[in-house]
């Protein structure tokens, strides 16, 4: 699967990158929601991880601008600390398909969470 690795903490970037690839994906990543967009159009990708605080262009316009100005529709994962209901909620609303909490699931765990999700959405008979 090809996965786009929206995070603008380059330690944590580099480590999502690492473990996705190990598990046999095609990884691209950027550090801001601009940038990614840009990306997601060139690169097409199966699934997006995606934070939400970020320089330039935040998680929620990124969902945004994704949704209502292109014809992709990638599964969007968005992995950040701020997991208030309301920030949960708005996010959903904004076009991610899942949320995860950063500090709750780390290493192998995240891949495997992201993964089993994805296939557990396609597998209902949803498109992405």
């Amino acid at each position: 699967m090809k996965i786009l690795i929206v995070e603008d903490n380059a330690d944590l970037r580099a480590i999502y990158d690492s473990l996705f690839t190990a598990a046999g994906h095609t990884v691209n990543a950027c550090g801001n929601g601009l940038t990614a967009v840009t990306e997601a159009v060139d690169f097409h990708p199966d699934i997006v991880l995606l934070d939400i605080m970020m320089p330039e262009m935040n998680g929620y316009e990124f969902l945004t601008t994704i949704r209502n100005n292109t014809s992709m529709t990638p599964f969007i994962v968005v992995c950040s600390n701020i997991s208030e209901q309301n920030d949960v909620a708005k996010a959903m609303a904004a076009g991610a398909h899942h949320y995860i909490r950063k500090s709750d699931v780390i290493g192998q765990k995240l891949v495997d969470t992201v993964i089993e999700n994805y296939e557990q959405f396609k597998a209902s008979g949803n498109v992405v």
